[in-house]
């Protein structure tokens, strides 16, 4: 069985991690009715490739990609750095 890491998480299965958007093919008998891998599929974590198709993830809403507005403006002041001592007034 084939599962890939459709999340932007690291996915661990037993010993071996599955990086976003990595597929890897798990053999082990243990694994292939798992009702933890049954819960990520349903969240939309991973996919499962059993028959030479990837199961379909559960898709997110689209995210608006507006580049926020840029200034050149720069504050007045520098805060001053934090070295975490008290200052000797």
């Amino acid at each position: 069985m084939n599962i890939k890491n459709t999340g932007a998480s690291v996915v661990s299965i037993g010993t071996i991690i599955i990086l976003p958007d990595e597929t890897v093919n798990i053999t082990e008998a243990a694994y292939q009715d798992n009702a933890a891998i049954k819960h990520l599929v349903k969240m939309g974590r991973l996919a499962v490739e059993k028959s030479g198709t990837v199961a379909p993830a559960k898709t997110e809403p689209p995210v608006d990609e507006t580049p926020e507005e840029v200034t050149d403006e720069t504050p007045d002041e520098k805060p001053e750095p934090k070295t975490g001592k008290k200052k000797k007034e």
